[in-house]
């Protein structure tokens, strides 16, 4: 039996699992070290989107109120740019208790004067990526139907829940993986255990594929348009310390002016949208290796590489964010 090669492995196992295999010589075993590279990457992507997002929304607090005391005038929002609580707001029968700075009285879009979050649905969606990287990593190491059942619900249900943020109100339903599971009788032979979580693997990857192509395109766009607020924040911040140097030249605002052209540059180099277009070109990768055989795992362990390193870089990012939003408030604290 020993001797018996791939080939006739995978009609016997077509026999037993009734269910279509995704290569006929490819095994989850082969794909392991990737799939667990894969998670690894996408938990740090998760990390760095919420460190981005709260760090960033640190700032931005930190800009309006800046702002607002620097008018010095018109606190109650009348007679110019201030403070403004509305009448109703804030007393014992309210249902809400909201500051806002805005321009003018009538201006349309006043900005909070305290944000919590700017890319609320970006944090929830690398989230749920970080579930099914997980679960797909639970498959790959799975030793029982019990684990691979579990670990395939779980990559259902963070599917289901990434098409909703994508799409709000699609009430797209998790749906479980049955083709995978189907006959217990595989768990019988390791070859046909390892047929049955590469089955699982490519169905779960196949399912998530399209979701995740969506959320990479809809995310992006939007996460650009938060990263351009902060690019005009560094840019500002850079414009700022030539001119103090300009005014002042000293070693001190030499190394001001350096630090503010180094932190913009490492911004420049990376944003949300990066990585959720590097995420989705990575997913891509497995998807199809899992489909056609190990044959490139090379370029995906390549690809999943440029993904850990762009979690990296945008965490470091969200850190100058929140060293910049530390700045602002320590500078308030002394006027």
């Amino acid at each position: 039996m020993a001797s018996l090669t791939c080939t006739r492995f995978a009609k016997v196992s077509i026999i037993a699992l009734s269910v279509g295999m995704a290569s006929a010589c490819s095994t989850a075993s082969d794909h392991t070290a990737v799939i667990k590279k894969f998670a690894d990457a996408t938990g740090s992507v998760k990390d760095a989107m919420v460190a981005y997002d709260q760090a960033a929304a640190e700032r931005l607090t930190g800009l309006v109120r800046a702002k607002a005391v620097a008018q010095k005038k018109g606190l109650n929002g009348t007679s110019g740019p201030g403070y403004v609580i509305e009448p109703e707001d804030c007393q014992s029968a309210s249902v809400k208790c909201v500051a806002v700075y805005q321009e003018a009285s009538d201006d349309p879009d006043p900005d909070s004067l305290t944000y919590v979050t700017i890319i609320p649905e970006h944090v929830a969606a690398a989230r749920a990526l970080a579930d099914y990287a997980d679960a797909l990593k639970a498959v790959a190491e799975a030793d029982s139907t019990a684990q691979v059942k579990a670990a395939l619900d779980q990559a259902a249900a963070a599917t289901s829940s990434l098409a909703n943020i994508a799409q709000p109100g699609a009430s797209v339903v998790a749906q479980p993986f049955a083709g995978a599971t189907a006959n217990g009788l595989a768990w019988l032979y390791g070859r046909y255990q390892e047929k049955m979580k590469i089955s699982a693997l490519h169905e779960a990857t196949q399912r998530m594929n399209p979701e995740v192509e969506k959320a990479a395109e809809l995310f992006g766009n939007t996460a650009t348009l938060i990263d351009t607020t902060g690019r005009t924040a560094s840019a500002q911040a850079v414009d700022d310390a030539k001119a103090a140097f300009d005014g002042s030249p000293s070693a001190s605002a030499l190394g001001d002016l350096a630090a503010s052209v180094n932190s913009f540059d490492r911004q420049l180099k990376v944003s949300p949208k990066d990585v959720f277009e590097q995420l989705a070109d990575t997913h891509q990768k497995l998807t199809d290796a899992l489909a056609e055989g190990p044959d490139s795992l090379a370029e995906i362990f390549e690809s999943v590489s440029r993904l850990a390193d762009d979690a990296d870089a945008l965490a470091a990012v969200a850190m100058q964010f929140k060293a910049a939003a530390e700045a602002k408030n320590t500078a308030m604290m002394m006027q």
